[in-house]
């Protein structure tokens, strides 16, 4: 199963170096394509998809 035309794909980023995360978020974003979030920690990034209606796979994105 692909993507509909017009949807966009979810990325959540996690990382603790902010900068680099700055950095790779931004060149992500340019795709029209993406969506990009970042975390700087895992336990919040994890309570972040756990609290998401959208699932795929199974699993909760954003």
């Amino acid at each position: 199963m692909g993507l509909m035309v017009g949807e966009r794909i979810k990325i959540l980023l996690v990382l603790e170096g902010g900068e680099c995360a700055h950095w790779l978020a931004k060149a992500l974003a340019r795709n029209e394509d993406f969506v990009v979030d970042w975390s700087a920690d895992a336990l919040l990034a994890d309570r972040r998809l756990l609290l998401l209606p959208q699932l795929s796979c199974g699993k909760a994105i954003e």
